[in-house]
């Protein structure tokens, strides 16, 4: 079986094959005993989940075992966003979270999530710590035996899945309350479509918007372990339900979060999906001229130059940081970030949370649109003319063993030539970065949490764009 590791988002495996209960009780007693020896186990951490299959047992099973070693754990009633769970830590001086969610997995997967007592996710060095406390549980026979006694489900009951828990809810909601300006949006009479897509956003996304008399339109808001079949990332393909009901209907822009709410998807008001790069560009020119802030703009190294570009106009500090939200939060926290982005639709503002928040970004980019009485589509021409305009995709590309090999051979010794592309420079970071003269550039990077490639490509134009992400894709892994 393979081993317990941790990506940018924890430890993720498929239920019932790699991820098991065993497993789990092993992976939070590790955690039990890192807290122990931290010096901050008495703090005491809380556990939540998402809606997914056997989450809640999974949960009150981790919660279980982290108690018999002495860690008092306060346990969600019902499914809760990541988030919600952060913030929780954070307002009530936990030394961290268990989350039992796999995020924008497909349903088959499950996941356990660590945050620390910031309400960030957890450090490379603590997640390695765990991965070799999980070792040593492993080889000794003794625990080895704790860990497959049977999953004793009656020790407490399982979560009331049809309500929402106000412990995690309400504050948090309260939080958002002081960053988005809801009056904004009630005053401009705009409808907002909201698809939590099954996910741990219900009861929280549509919550928020209702209790400021704002009109919203609910899709997929009930339990479905499956996720329509679809699974819970708010990318263009999932969104197909959402973009109909905006385009067909008095909506003025569609929201949409995954899994466990820390990531967002936007629809326009004529049902076209907007790139999470192009939200983020437009949150950052709106926040800095609304709000007037200009501490920082921060983004992952795969995420737009757009972003940069934004930060020039303003004379805002410009922050790189890899990919993973952990290193954008700490910018977050110092106080030299505003916004904090990552392609992967991921963001967080100054004054909030170092943990990504969909629900978050979801509500600003309503609040813009109200405020601004455009479309996004609109606003997006609006700063192309500002600043530049700068055109991004990104696949996550299934990819053979010998793809691997020759993507690996390449970021070793990397290509001087990709199409009729001169090469400017190449960085193995996060994979491999090809950058060129005009500004375009490609990155190929595995991903963290499951079997894929992923694939980012930017350009200055559409036709560039699609003649890049083809001559880019041939030169970094060969003809499929």
């Amino acid at each position: 079986m393979t081993a317990i590791a941790f990506g940018t988002s924890g430890w993720r495996g498929i239920i019932a094959d790699t991820f098991t209960f065993p497993r789990v009780r092993l992976v939070a007693k590790a955690l039990a005993d890192h807290l122990k020896e931290s010096g901050s186990a008495p703090k005491g951490i809380c556990a939540g989940h998402d809606p997914r299959f056997l989450s809640e047992h999974f949960a009150a099973e981790a919660a279980r075992a982290v108690r018999g070693e002495g860690v008092g754990v306060a346990v969600a009633r019902s499914h809760v966003p990541t988030p919600a769970l952060s913030h929780f830590i954070r307002a009530n001086g936990l030394a961290g979270s268990i989350n039992i969610t796999a995020s924008h997995n497909p349903a088959s997967w499950s996941g356990f999530k660590v945050n620390n007592e910031k309400g960030a996710p957890a450090s490379v060095e603590t997640t390695k710590d765990l991965e070799g406390r999980i070792r040593r549980l492993q080889a000794d026979p003794g625990e080895a035996e704790f860990a497959k006694a049977p999953a004793p489900i009656h020790h407490e009951p399982a979560s009331r899945e049809e309500g929402v828990d106000p412990l995690f809810r309400d504050p948090y909601l309260e939080a958002l309350g002081r960053i988005v300006r809801f009056d904004d949006i009630r005053r401009s009479g705009i409808t907002v479509a909201v698809d939590p897509l099954w996910g741990a956003g219900r009861g929280f996304l549509p919550e928020a918007l209702s209790r400021h008399g704002v009109k919203v339109q609910l899709l997929h808001d009930q339990r479905d372990v499956t996720f329509g079949g679809i699974g819970p990332d708010p990318s263009e393909s999932n969104l197909a339900g959402l973009r109909a009901l905006v385009a067909g209907g008095p909506a003025t822009i569609g929201i949409a979060t995954d899994g466990d709410a820390d990531r967002f998807g936007v629809v326009d008001r004529d049902g076209t999906f907007v790139t999470p790069n192009t939200l983020l560009a437009l949150l950052a020119d709106y926040l800095a001229e609304s709000r007037g802030w200009r501490q920082g703009l921060a983004r992952t190294y795969a995420t737009t130059r757009l972003i940069d570009a934004v930060a020039s106009h303003y004379g805002i500090p410009i922050h790189q940081t890899p990919v993973g939200f952990k290193y954008l939060g700490e910018l977050i926290l110092e106080g030299r970030a505003f916004l904090a982005c990552e392609e992967s639709a991921g963001m967080s503002v100054l004054g909030h949370l170092p943990e990504k928040d969909g629900l978050l970004a979801g509500l600003l980019a309503a609040e813009m649109v109200a405020v601004r009485g455009k479309s996004l589509t609109e606003q997006r021409d609006d700063l192309f003319r500002k600043v530049g305009a700068y055109h991004s995709a990104r696949e996550d590309a299934p990819v053979t063993p010998g793809q691997v090999a020759r993507l690996r051979e390449k970021m070793g010794g990397p290509p001087d030539r990709v199409g009729d592309r001169s090469v400017s420079k190449a960085t193995v970071l996060d994979g491999l970065r090809l950058d060129f003269d005009d500004g375009s550039w490609v990155l190929m990077r595995p991903s963290g949490t499951e079997p894929l490639v992923r694939y980012y490509v930017e350009a200055r134009s559409p036709a560039d764009l699609a003649r890049l992400i083809d001559d880019g894709r041939k030169a970094l892994l060969g003809d499929r």
